[in-house]
């Protein structure tokens, strides 16, 4: 069997076609290099300032004891200082007050 050429309205339309079909991928290729040139939200260093970690429990307690050490390696892998706040009675805290209070 043969395969016979378009010709007429089909090529037209054909032709049409894939006019768009480039014009979409050429959009589609400006985007991603509009994109891929932009600086990276990812490069700025996380975070500003120092992170308070706010600990529910008095000091000296277990609680404390381990959110000190995790502040401390955090800090050492992070490179930003990790200040530990300890809350007593914070179990009936109202965190919607705390992260009022809050700068970020």
């Amino acid at each position: 069997m043969r395969i016979q050429p378009v010709s007429g309205a089909l090529a037209k339309l054909h032709s049409q076609h894939a006019v768009r079909c480039m014009r979409a991928f050429l959009g589609l290729l400006a985007t991603a290099a509009l994109v891929f040139s932009l600086p990276s939200a990812a490069e700025e260093t996380w975070p500003g300032g120092p992170v308070k970690v706010i600990v529910p429990h008095p000091a000296g307690g277990p609680a404390d004891q381990i959110a000190r050490v995790t502040a401390n390696e955090l800090s050492k892998m992070l490179g930003q200082p990790f200040v530990v706040d300890n809350r007593a009675g914070g179990g009936s805290l109202d965190r919607c007050a705390c992260r009022g209070r809050s700068q970020a």
